[in-house]
C-alpha cells in the first residue's frame, strides 16, 4: 500500500473520530431527555382519559335529554291540538281552524313535517310544507255530500296561490296504523318506524284522539309526522372532539339517525329501507354493532384499524324511542392529543440542553472540516483555473478570433459552454443603428449543435438594453423575475428551456458592441466573471472592425424571411366574399384590417397590485388604448369583456395597405402601453394580440344612430391570431405581412388551417423598420 493511500486513510479516520465522538456524548443526553418525557407523556395521557370518561358521559345525558324533548314537543302540539279541537271535522269554519294551527306547528317546528286531522266519516285534512316557502293543504271530504278531493297551495303570507281538484284514490285516514292507534289509546298513540308515503323519508307519527265533550267515543284524530331527516341534522350538529360521531339505532341495529342522513338508508326494491351499523362501511360503527350484540349496554376503548377508539352505547328512554340506542364514538387521539402536543413542548424545551451541547459539539466537528473543505475547495479553483487557461491559450492561437472578416471560430462557444458547464453559451452583437443583437454564434450544449442570424429587438426587450448600455453585468438566477431580463426570458429563453443568465456587455472605449452570455451555467459567477471579462475584451477588439460585415449579415437575416404567398389579394375575399350574395342587407368590407386583443389574466385586470395604480387596470389599459387610437387615426374600437377589437379601412380610400400600416402601428402601440401598464400594476404581461386583414361584414345595431358591429373572416382570424399569440407578443396572418413587408419587422412563426384554403402562414411583428 503507497504511503499517500495510508496518509488519506489515516485523516479518514481522524476525521470519523472528530465527528463520532462529539456527537456520542450528545446521542447520551438526548436518550435522557427522552426518558423523562416517555414518562410524563404516560402519566398525562392518564389523567386526559380519566376526564374524558366523565366528559363523555355527560355528553350522553345531554343527548338523551335532547332526543327526549325532540320527540315530546311533537306530543306536545299533538296534546294542545287534542285540547283545541273537540271536534276535527273538515267543514265550515274547523277547515280554516285546522290549517291555521297546522301552519302555525309547521312554523315553530321543524322536525314535524306533516299536520293531519282526521274524523270517523273518513274526513281528512293535511298540511304540510312546499318548496316555495309556503303551504299545501290537501283535503278529502267524505260527508256530507259527494267524495272531494281538492290541494290549496298557499304563499308566505298564507295567501291562496291555486286550487286544484285531485284525482280519485283510494286513501282511507281511518285504515293507517296511526289512527287505530290513536283511537285505542287514551292517550298519545306512537307508531312504529316508517317510511313516509309522500316525502319518501323514514319517520315516526304520534297520533291523540279527538272526543266531544258529550260523547265517550273518539270524534277523531290528530296526528303529527315527526321527519327522522332532522334528528340527522341534530346529530350532526355537536361537537365531540374533533372527529367523533353519535348515531341513534333502533333494536335491530338499524340506523335511526346518522349525523350524515344520507348514510342512514339505502335504496332496497320496495323503495329506501334502514341500514345496519355494520353495512355502512364504517370499521368503527361495525366494531360497536358487535359489542352491542355481546354486551349491551357498551363503555370500552377498542382498537379500530391500528387506532383507539372510545366507544359507548345506552339505551333511550322515552316512549316513543322504545328499544332504541344511542351510540357514541370517538377517537382517543381527540382526547389525549394536547397530551402528545405538551409533550413534545416540554421535549423542545427539555432539548435546550441538549441543543447547547449539539451546538458545541457541532463547533469541534466545524473546525475539523474546515480544513477538508478548504482543502476540496483549492482544488476545485486549481482545476478551474487549469481549464480556462487552456481555453485562453487555444484561443490565443487562433487568428481566426482577431480577424473581423473571418466567421467566429466555432470552438469559441463550445469552449465557453465546457468551461462554465453551461446549458448554452451565446456571442451577440449589436446591431449598427443599435435597435437590435444579431446571434454571431450560439452553442447548445446539450444538444451539441450551434446556432447563428437569430435577432432580438430593443422594441420587444427594452430593459434588457437599456442594462446593457450600462456596461454592467447581468447575474440572473431566475431572468424571469429579473425586470431587466423578464422580455428576454419570455421571448428566448423560456423558449429553450433555460432559466438562469450570466451575461457580460462587449464594450470598447464608451461604447457597446454586443454580449457574451451563458445560460444555466452550473459554475458560480464568481469562477467565470473574470473569464468571461476576459473573453468579452477580446471580442470587443473584433467587433470594433467589422461594422461593414454586420450590415451584411443584417442583410442575409431579412433574406431568409419567407416571401408573401403569391395569392395574398385574393386570400383577402376568401371563402366569405365568396358565399355573399346580393340580397345582403349589411355593409361588405373587402379590405378592412382588424386587431384583437385578448387579456389573459381577469384579476390583473380587476385588481390594484400597485400603490401607484388608482383604480382598476382595466380603465388605465382602456384610457390608454383609446389615446392611442386617436393618435394612430383608427376610427373603429371596442371594449368587449376582456378583449379590445379594434378596426380600418372602413372606407375605399383607407382600405388596403393604408389600412394595414394603420392597424400595425396601432398595434406596437397597444403592446408598449400593455406592457408598462402592466409592468406598473406588478403584473405579468396577461394580454395577446393578433392582427388579420381580409372581409368583414357591418352593420350599426340598437336605436338611434345605433353603433358599429363587425364580424366575419377578418375579425374571426384576427382573434385566432390573439388566442395563439405569445404573451405580451403580436401575431399577424399572411395577409398583413404581404400588405406589410419592407416596412416591419416580421418573424415567421408556424402555420394555421383556414378553411377552403388549407394552411397559412403566420408571422409575429416585431418592429418597424
Amino acid at each position: 500500500m503507497s504511503g499517500a493511500a495510508l496518509l488519506s486513510g489515516a485523516r479518514r479516520r481522524q476525521a470519523a473520530l472528530r465527528i463520532i465522538l462529539p456527537l456520542a456524548g450528545v446521542a447520551l443526553i438526548i436518550g435522557a431527555v427522552l426518558t423523562i418525557a416517555l414518562h410524563s407523556y404516560q402519566a398525562n395521557r392518564q389523567g386526559a382519559l380519566a376526564l374524558s370518561e366523565e366528559m363523555l358521559g355527560s355528553l350522553e345525558a345531554r343527548v338523551a335529554q335532547e332526543i327526549g324533548g325532540f320527540f315530546a314537543s311533537g306530543e306536545r302540539a299533538a296534546r294542545y291540538a287534542r285540547e283545541v279541537f273537540n271536534a276535527p271535522a273538515v267543514r265550515g269554519g274547523q277547515r280554516e281552524t285546522l290549517e291555521n294551527f297546522g301552519r302555525a306547528v309547521l312554523d315553530q317546528l321543524s322536525h314535524i313535517s306533516l299536520f293531519m286531522a282526521a274524523d270517523q266519516a273518513g274526513n281528512y285534512i293535511a298540511v304540510r310544507r312546499v318548496a316555495e316557502g309556503g303551504y299545501s293543504s290537501f283535503v278529502i271530504r267524505n260527508e256530507p255530500g259527494p267524495r272531494s278531493l281538492v290541494l290549496k297551495t298557499y304563499d308566505r303570507q298564507e295567501r291562496l296561490i291555486r286550487e286544484e281538484p285531485q284525482a280519485e284514490h283510494e286513501f282511507d285516514p281511518r285504515t293507517r296504523p296511526w289512527f287505530r292507534a290513536a283511537i285505542s289509546d287514551p292517550d298519545e298513540a306512537w307508531t312504529d318506524l316508517y317510511l313516509f308515503f309522500t316525502d319518501r323519508v323514514m319517520g315516526l307519527t304520534v297520533a291523540t284522539a279527538v272526543r266531544r265533550l258529550d260523547e265517550a267515543a273518539p270524534f277523531g284524530v290528530i296526528a303529527l309526522d315527526v321527519s327522522l331527516r332532522a334528528l340527522s341534522d341534530f346529530l350532526a350538529s355537536l361537537q365531540i372532539g374533533r372527529h367523533g360521531q353519535a348515531v341513534i339505532v333502533d333494536a335491530q341495529g338499524r340506523i335511526i339517525a346518522h349525523p350524515q342522513a344520507d348514510r342512514a338508508m339505502r335504496t332496497g326494491p320496495e323503495g329506501p329501507i334502514p341500514n345496519r351499523l355494520d353495512e355502512i362501511g364504517d370499521p368503527v360503527l361495525a366494531r360497536a354493532f358487535d359489542l352491542i350484540r355481546l354486551q349491551g349496554n357498551v363503555h370500552a376503548a377498542e382498537d379500530v384499524n391500528g387506532a383507539r377508539h372510545i366507544i359507548i352505547s345506552s339505551r333511550l328512554g322515552a316512549e316513543a324511542t322504545s328499544g332504541w340506542r344511542l351510540v357514541i364514538t370517538v377517537p382517543e387521539d381527540d382526547f389525549t392529543g394536547f397530551v402528545a402536543v405538551n409533550n413534545r413542548r416540554a421535549l423542545v424545551m427539555s432539548l435546550a440542553v441538549v441543543l447547547v451541547a449539539l451546538g458545541l459539539a457541532l463547533l469541534l466537528v466545524r473546525q475539523g472540516l474546515r480544513a477538508d473543505v478548504a482543502a476540496r475547495r483549492l482544488l476545485d479553483e486549481k482545476q478551474s483555473i487549469a481549464s480556462q487557461s487552456a481555453a485562453f491559450a487555444e484561443l490565443a492561437g487562433s487568428a481566426a478570433l482577431f480577424d473581423p472578416a473571418s466567421d467566429l471560430p466555432p470552438d469559441l462557444t463550445e469552449r465557453l459552454a465546457s468551461v462554465a458547464q453551461a446549458t448554452r453559451a451565446c456571442i451577440w452583437r449589436l446591431t449598427p443603428d443599435g435597435r437590435g443583437l444579431t446571434l454571431e454564434d450560439g452553442y447548445d450544449a446539450e444538444r451539441g449543435g450551434h446556432t447563428s442570424e437569430a435577432m432580438l429587438l430593443r422594441e420587444e426587450m427594452p430593459a434588457f438594453f437599456a442594462r446593457l448600455a450600462s456596461g454592467e453585468p447581468i447575474i440572473a438566477a431566475d431572468a424571469a423575475r429579473e425586470r431587466s431580463t423578464a422580455e428576454l426570458h419570455r421571448i428566448w429563453l423560456n423558449p429553450l428551456g433555460t432559466t438562469a443568465l450570466h451575461a457580460i456587455p462587449i464594450r470598447h472605449g464608451a461604447r457597446s458592441f454586443g454580449v457574451v452570455w451563458l445560460e444555466d451555467p452550473q459554475e458560480t459567477a464568481g469562477d467565470t466573471q473574470g473569464f468571461l471579462e476576459a473573453l468579452a475584451k477580446l471580442l470587443a477588439v473584433r467587433m470594433a472592425g467589422g461594422q461593414a460585415r454586420l450590415a451584411a449579415r443584417a442583410a442575409a437575416v431579412h433574406a431568409l424571411e419567407p416571401e408573401p404567398a403569391a395569392a395574398s389579394a385574393g386570400f383577402a375575399d376568401s371563402a366569405l366574399s365568396a358565399s355573399l350574395s346580393a340580397e345582403v342587407a349589411a355593409d361588405v368590407y373587402p379590405q378592412v384590417a382588424v386587431m384583437v386583443v385578448r387579456f389573459t389574466d381577469p384579476l390583473a385586470l380587476a385588481g390594484r397590485r400597485a400603490a401607484a395604480l388608482q383604480g382598476a387596470l382595466v380603465g388605465r389599459i382602456a384610457h390608454a388604448l383609446e389615446r392611442a387610437a386617436q393618435e394612430a387615426g383608427i376610427p373603429y374600437l371596442k371594449l368587449l369583456g376582456d378583449e379590445v377589437v379594434a378596426a380600418a379601412g372602413l372606407t375605399p380610400e383607407e382600405a388596403g395597405r393604408p389600412a394595414a400600416r394603420r392597424i400595425a402601428a396601432f398595434a406596437l402601440a397597444a403592446r408598449s402601453c400593455c406592457a408598462a401598464l402592466f409592468e406598473e400594476a406588478e403584473a405579468e404581461p396577461g394580454f395577446r394580440i393578433g392582427l388579420d386583414m381580409g372581409v368583414a361584414i357591418g352593420s350599426r345595431v340598437g336605436s338611434g344612430e345605433g353603433f358599429l358591429n363587425l364580424w366575419g373572416d377578418a375579425a374571426r382570424l384576427a382573434d385566432q391570431m390573439a388566442q395563439s399569440a405569445p404573451l405580451g407578443g403580436i401575431q399577424a396572418t399572411e395577409a398583413v405581412y404581404a400588405a406589410l413587408a419592407g416596412q416591419y419587422l416580421f418573424r415567421p412563426r408556424g402555420a394555421f388551417h383556414v378553411p377552403l384554403h388549407g394552411p397559412r402562414n403566420c408571422y409575429i411583428l416585431a418592429a418597424a423598420l
